[in-house]
């Protein structure tokens, strides 16, 4: 399967033209349909719906887990006891992202008259928000992947021997010991292409999955995500496929993984309904507009008619809400 490639080396930023745009619903509806083989943020990073200045809830985890004195045994008509849950509420605003082009009339008229199975507008729409997509995924993977957002002993970096691409690295204890240590049990192991392909390859990975019955990927031979999400008895395995072209336009294209070579274990609640919510989840993505697509015409570019001007933005926030949720791996394979 081939995944797209985008050159994320030069300014993402884009300024947007003035005009008199109009909301295209049927083209917008298009842009929220676009999904790329490979992308995880979304699963990763959920979304919440948000205002543009939000506050979220980051909890206190001493208050979440200390029992309550004499096991909160109540007499028959005495008062039950009082407990308490401590919180901080963080202040942040959402970032709007969008992206622009222009389309000649005369394609979109040409296309008409031959009765082609093509719309440049609808192609643009897509193209515009494939960009977006990789932005975001870009933008997650640098999240997740930052041991900064990591508490102390949640994090660690392998090296030589311990790396999992290594015969005689034990990965399988070194996710089995990482599970323990989140106060909250992740639920999901996030990993870049390159340490998947290890990964699954592993020889104590492959016994492993073989002695439980869930076998190998019956296609690739090699262990399958199932069976690995089973083997630790997590929800999923996601893994980050994209590839981007890293170099400016005019040099040489170089080519890597966006996700790179680390893994992480994550809480992830993926029907989190509010920034307030009392389950913990290492990130979510506040989201204060969905996608949209709006348009108009521009007379002064291009012949005849002009060109259509089509923007596709959107407003939205990547935050890390409980850094005690999750476990990073720095360099997990060579």
């Amino acid at each position: 399967m081939n995944y797209p490639i985008i050159n994320l080396a030069q300014d993402s930023g884009h300024s947007l033209a003035s005009g008199p745009f109009e909301t295209q619903t049927q083209y917008t509806q298009i842009a929220l349909a676009v999904r790329l083989p490979g992308m995880i943020a979304d699963a990763v990073c959920p979304r919440v719906r948000a205002p543009y200045k939000f506050t979220y809830t980051k909890l206190m985890e001493q208050d979440q887990l200390t029992l309550p004195e004499d096991g909160g045994r109540a007499s028959r008509a005495g008062r039950l006891r009082e407990v308490e849950f401590g919180s901080e509420d963080e202040n942040d605003i959402v970032q709007d992202y969008g992206l622009l082009t222009y389309v000649p009339d005369r394609d979109v008229r040409e296309a008409r008259s031959q009765g082609l199975p093509y719309d440049p507008i609808q192609n643009s729409t897509t193209s515009l928000r494939e960009l977006q997509l990789l932005l975001r995924e870009q933008r997650v993977a640098k999240l997740v992947f930052d041991e900064s957002n990591y508490l102390a002993g949640y994090k660690k970096t392998l090296a030589t021997s311990n790396q999992w691409s290594h015969a005689n690295s034990s990965p399988i204890q070194a996710i089995i010991d990482a599970i323990e240590k989140p106060l909250v049990r992740p639920n999901t192991l996030v990993l870049g292409q390159q340490t998947w392909t290890k990964l699954r390859q592993h020889g104590d990975i492959l016994n492993a999955v073989n002695k439980s019955g869930a076998g190998r990927d019956q296609e690739s031979g090699l262990a399958g995500r199932r069976a690995v999400a089973d083997l630790f008895e997590l929800d999923d395995v996601l893994v980050g496929r994209v590839q981007t072209q890293t170099n400016n336009r005019g040099q040489t294209p170089s080519y890597d993984y966006l996700w790179g070579k680390h893994a992480a274990l994550l809480a992830v609640n993926p029907n989190m309904l509010s920034m307030q919510t009392a389950m913990p989840t290492f990130c979510f993505t506040a989201e204060a507009m969905p996608v949209e697509m709006r348009s108009y015409m521009e007379g002064g570019r291009g012949v005849g008619a002009g060109s259509h001007v089509i923007k596709v933005s959107e407003s939205c926030k990547e935050v890390v809400a409980w850094g005690a949720a999750g476990y990073f791996w720095k360099n997990a394979v060579a």
